[in-house]
C-alpha cells in the first residue's frame, strides 16, 4: 500500500515584545539616515551601508522608505528586524537592489520584516530586495503587503509566512531556504504568481514543501505560473494543501505551474473527516517528481490523501509525466477516510471537471502506475489520455477494484485517444509564459510557453534599458505547448527580460545570465 509522508504547516500564535527603537507615531516619513540619527544606536551607518543592532518598529501613523542600493546588516538576535504597524516601502530597482542580511551568513540569524495588523496594505511594498539569513524573512500577520521581484535565500523557518494574511507575492526567487519557502495558515489566501522556487528544504531532514497551505481556518490561495524544483534535496515537495479540522476550508486555485524534480508534486490532505478541500488543480505540468529514492513514501504527481469524500479536488488539463505515480488516492488505516477527487466527470453540465489530463509513463519498479486508487470511493476519471489507445493496456496501468476488492472503482471510460497527427491530447486553455529553466543560466536556457490559439507570435529578449538584443521567434504558430532555446554566448552577465507577444496577449519575465 502506498504511503505518503509530508510536513503540515501549523502556525502558533506568539506574543512579541518589541525592544529597540519605535518611531513616535507622529506622521513622520522616515528613511534609514533619519533612523540612524534618532534610534540611539539601534541603526548605525550611512548610505548605502547600515548595521541594525535591535528591533525597529514603525508606528501606525509613520512611514519608512528604504532607498535603492541600501544594504542592512543585522547582528545576531532572533527578535531583531523591522516591525511595521504603519507603512514600509522597500523598493529597489533591477540593477540596484536593497539587501538585508545577517552579519554572519547563517540561516535564522535575525527575525526579518514583520507586517502587523494595522499596516497600510495598499502602501506596504517590498520589491527588488534580497533578504537572507532570517528566521522568517517576511512575516505577514493580518497584513497584505505586495512582495515582488525579490530574492529570498538562506532563511530558516520560512522565506514568507502568512497568518491571517493574503499578500501578493509575484516574480520572486526562493532558493536555498532551510525549510519551506512560503507557508500560509489561518484565513490566509495569498496570490502566489510567477515565482521561481528551487533547492529549498536544504535541511533535508524531513518532508517540507516549497509552498505549504493550511490547515486552520479558510485558506484559498491562488498559486499560478510558478516553477518549483529541488534537485538533490530529495525530501523537498512542491505544494501541499491541508485542512486540520472538520470546520476548515481550502478551495485553492493551482494552475499553470511547472513542478518538476521534486519529492512529489501536489498533496491535498484532510487531517480529519469533514474539512472542505475542493481546490481546482488545472493546466499544470507535473513531471519527474521522483528524486526521493523510496517510491513508497513519495513520488506522486498529485496525491489526494484522507479526509473523506469532502476531500474532492477537481483535477483537469494537467500533464503528469515520468513521476513514480501519476495520481495517488490514499486512505488511512481501515480505509475510513477515503477522499473522492474528480479527475474527469462527463455526467454533469459542469465543464470545469471534464478531465483532459495527460498521463505519460508514471512508473516505478518497472511498472506503470497512472492512477492508484487506494481507497473505497469510486472515482470519476473520464476523458483523459492515459498513455495508450488500448483499453486493456490502460486497465493494467490503473490500480483499483479489479486489483483489490477492498478498493473503489475508477471509471476511466470514455478516454481520449491520440494519433500520430495529434501528439498532444488537448490544446492549452490559457496563454502562459513560463520562467526559463535553468535560471540563472550560462550560456543556454530554455523558455517555454503555451498558446491557446494560433497566430503571429514574437518572442524577444531585451536588456535592462529596454533595448532588443535577440529575437527567438517571429512567425505564425499553431496552438500548443512550445519551447525555445536561448543561447547567450557573447552576452554580458546581468539581468535581461524576455517578452512573448501573441495577438493582443503579452507577458514578460526576468532572466539572469551569470558567468
Amino acid at each position: 500500500m502506498l504511503r505518503t509522508i509530508f510536513t503540515v504547516f501549523v502556525s502558533i500564535m506568539t506574543v512579541h515584545a518589541f525592544a529597540g527603537y519605535t518611531t513616535p507615531n507622529t506622521g513622520v516619513q522616515w528613511n534609514l539616515d533619519s533612523l540612524v540619527a534618532f534610534s540611539g544606536g539601534t541603526l548605525t551607518g550611512t548610505f548605502p551601508d547600515y548595521t541594525m543592532t535591535d528591533t525597529i518598529t514603525i508606528a501606525a501613523n509613520d512611514r519608512l522608505t528604504i532607498l535603492p542600493g541600501s544594504s542592512i546588516t543585522v547582528t545576531q538576535g532572533a527578535g531583531k528586524g523591522f516591525t511595521v504597524f504603519g507603512v514600509l516601502r522597500a523598493i529597489g530597482t533591477a540593477t540596484d537592489s536593497i539587501v538585508m542580511k545577517g552579519s554572519v551568513d547563517s540561516a535564522g540569524w535575525y527575525r526579518g520584516f514583520r507586517f502587523d495588523d494595522t499596516a497600510v496594505d495598499s502602501l506596504c511594498v517590498i520589491s527588488y530586495c534580497r533578504i537572507m539569513n532570517a528566521v522568517d524573512a517576511v512575516y505577514c500577520f493580518n497584513a497584505n503587503p505586495t512582495i515582488s521581484h525579490s530574492l529570498f535565500t538562506k532563511n530558516s523557518t520560512n522565506a514568507i509566512r502568512c497568518f491571517e494574511a493574503s499578500p501578493t507575492i509575484r516574480d520572486c526567487v526562493f532558493e536555498y531556504n532551510r525549510q519551506s519557502a512560503i507557508t500560509a495558515n489561518v484565513n490566509s489566501s495569498p496570490l502566489i504568481e510567477d515565482n521561481l522556487f528551487r533547492y529549498n528544504n536544504y535541511q533535508n531532514t524531513g518532508a517540507r514543501n516549497a509552498i505549504a497551505i493550511g490547515g486552520q481556518g479558510t485558506n484559498n490561495p491562488v498559486i499560478r505560473g510558478n516553477e518549483i524544483y529541488n534537485g538533490s534535496y530529495f525530501r523537498a515537495g512542491a505544494i501541499s494543501l491541508v485542512t486540520l479540522t472538520s470546520s476548515d476550508v481550502c478551495n485553492a486555485i493551482v494552475e499553470h505551474n511547472y513542478l518538476h524534480n521534486n519529492s512529489f508534486g501536489i498533496v491535498v490532505q484532510g487531517l480529519s473527516a469533514g474539512g472542505t478541500l475542493r481546490p481546482l488543480i488545472r493546466y499544470n505540468r507535473i513531471e519527474n517528481n521522483r528524486i526521493n529514492p523510496d517510491p513508497l513514501v513519495s513520488g506522486s504527481g498529485i496525491t489526494v490523501q484522507t479526509g473523506g469524500p469532502s476531500n474532492s479536488p477537481i483535477i483537469t488539463g494537467n500533464i503528469l509525466k515520468n513521476n513514480y505515480w501519476g495520481i495517488t488516492i490514499v486512505s488511512s488505516a481501515g480505509l475510513n477516510n477515503s477522499p473522492k477527487p474528480v479527475v474527469g466527470d462527463l455526467s454533469n453540465a459542469d465543464t470545469t471537471d471534464d478531465g483532459k489530463n495527460r498521463f505519460d509513463n508514471n512508473n516505478n519498479g518497472g511498472t506503470i502506475y497512472q492512477l492508484y486508487n487506494n481507497g473505497t470511493q469510486d472515482i470519476a476519471a473520464q476523458n483523459n489520455y492515459w498513455g495508450s489507445n488500448d483499453s486493456l493496456v490502460i486497465e493494467s496501468w490503473i490500480y483499483h477494484r479489479p486489483d483489490s476488492a477492498a478498493f473503489g472503482t475508477v471509471f476511466y471510460s470514455p478516454f481520449l485517444q491520440l494519433t500520430s497527427v495529434n501528439p498532444e491530447p488537448t490544446v492549452p486553455e490559457a496563454f502562459v509564459l513560463h520562467q526559463n529553466y535553468p535560471n540563472p543560466f550560462n550560456p543556454t536556457t530554455t523558455i517555454s510557453y503555451q498558446l491557446p490559439t494560433g497566430g503571429h507570435v514574437t518572442l524577444k529578449v531585451f536588456d535592462v534599458l529596454g533595448r532588443e538584443v535577440a529575437t527567438l521567434a517571429d512567425e505564425v504558430q499553431v496552438p500548443g505547448f512550445k519551447s525555445v532555446k536561448f543561447n547567450a554566448d557573447g552576452f554580458a552577465s546581468g539581468v535581461y527580460m524576455y517578452r512573448l507577444q501573441a495577438g493582443d496577449l503579452s507577458a514578460t519575465k526576468k532572466i539572469l545570465l551569470m558567468r
